[in-house]
């Protein structure tokens, strides 16, 4: 996702009347959506872009509804995100699939894809509150990781292969930063060696605390899946949720030991996983930026790093 200045021909028609009216009649067409417009719903812009290139318009239909729209650049990012988020709810199954919003609507307008999710809030901007929420929203999370784990613990094994490539690809991604070609060494070395089994983990790819929210009945919502893997990388949904909470080294590192309990991995080889997860996302940054990313892989690996010292 490149960083990029909202498109200015986006900017100015999304907060047109004209356009506006046209959203309007469009989603019309949608039974439930239909209803709050007839109740005297207003629809109100809440970002006609963002600072990724792919970054949706979101709009706010009344007090129950938000709407994702595809940029110009991107005209179906919504609905792959849509797909996304269906595979992710089959995958994961009706037990823990709670966190992913209902789609109640989805469609095409002048030629951009579009989904609308219930309403959903982020946590508050007062610094005490914020704190407070994070607190209690930080367990939900962590048991609804170590659920991902436990259906998981039975799945027929990765690729040492694909684990190996992955690997790679990282160090190649990474050539100059200090460390992480050497720990990339020791975990191709451990993988060949058999020592560490290549496994698979269903992946959110970006869950941090800015991509979870509350549903207007209290219960926890994820947002933002278009990143979704069914066959995923253990640990680096759990490390990079981890570092935006703020956790301490000790319960993260008991956290680390649990999951990797549960897929039978011994403690020495979460750097595999995880390193072997970040190359995975390295190959399909798209958008995103090396030095970002570069960034991202210094944290994650410092995180865990920290939590075994």
């Amino acid at each position: 996702m490149l960083n990029l200045p909202a498109h200015g021909a986006d900017s100015m028609n999304m907060t047109d009347e004209r356009f506006l009216a046209g959203l309007r009649a469009e989603l019309q067409l949608h039974s439930a959506v239909s209803r709050e417009l007839s109740n005297g719903a207003d629809i109100s812009v809440l970002r006609v872009g963002s600072s990724v290139s792919d970054g949706a318009a979101i709009f706010k239909i009344g007090k129950s509804y938000i709407l994702h729209l595809s940029s110009e650049s991107f005209p179906n990012v919504a609905g792959e995100e849509v797909a996304a988020m269906w595979h992710a709810k089959e995958i994961i199954g009706l037990q823990l699939s709670g966190p992913i919003l209902d789609i109640v609507a989805t469609g095409w307008f002048r030629g951009r894809s579009y989904f609308v999710v219930p309403f959903a809030s982020s946590f508050s901007r007062n610094r005490f509150y914020y704190a407070v929420q994070k607190r209690l929203v930080r367990k939900e999370v962590l048991d609804w990781l170590r659920g991902l784990a436990l259906i998981s613990s039975n799945v027929v094994a990765g690729d040492v292969d694909v684990y190996l490539s992955n690997l790679d690809f990282l160090k190649r991604t990474m050539n100059g930063c200090a460390g992480i070609g050497e720990d990339i060494d020791v975990a191709m070395a451990l993988l060949k060696n058999n020592e560490v089994k290549p496994s698979h983990i269903p992946m959110h790819s970006d869950l941090w605390i800015g991509n979870v929210m509350r549903k207007k009945n209290g219960e926890l919502a994820i947002i933002d899946w278009g990143g979704f893997e069914s066959r995923g990388y253990p640990l680096f949904d759990l490390v990079r949720f981890a570092e935006s909470v703020g956790m301490t080294k000790s319960s993260l590192k008991t956290e680390i030991v649990e999951h990797l309990s549960i897929l039978r991995q011994p403690p020495y080889a979460a750097p595999t996983l995880l390193l072997s997860g970040l190359g995975h996302i390295a190959q399909n940054l798209g958008e995103f930026p090396v030095k970002r990313f570069q960034i991202l892989v210094e944290t994650s690996v410092r995180q865990l790093t920290v939590a075994f010292n």
